[in-house]
């Protein structure tokens, strides 16, 4: 890559490229580089690896999920219509 760069210096200017064309390229790909390294890290750290709890999922961009009631529960706050006593 470095000798790549080092053919494109300055010259008389009729059969070399522009004077920073080979700058600008090199610029470019850095930005590409880091670009998908970056990319990299944010589908770990968002896609995860795999099927997660739907709790986890919420958890990860900040979210929290309502308390489920068990049925347990929901029998023994039941009121029951024969008791008369209120």
């Amino acid at each position: 890559m470095l000798d790549k760069y080092k053919s494109n210096q300055v010259t008389a200017g009729r059969f070399c490229r522009e004077q920073f064309a080979a700058s600008h390229d090199a610029s470019t790909y850095y930005c590409l580089l880091r670009s998908s390294r970056e990319f990299d890290e944010l589908i770990t750290k968002y896609h995860g690896d795999g099927e997660d709890s739907l709790k986890k999922a919420a958890a990860r961009v900040g979210l929290s999920l309502p308390e489920t009631y068990e049925e347990k529960e929901l029998e023994s706050k039941a009121i029951d219509p024969n008791k008369t006593d209120l």
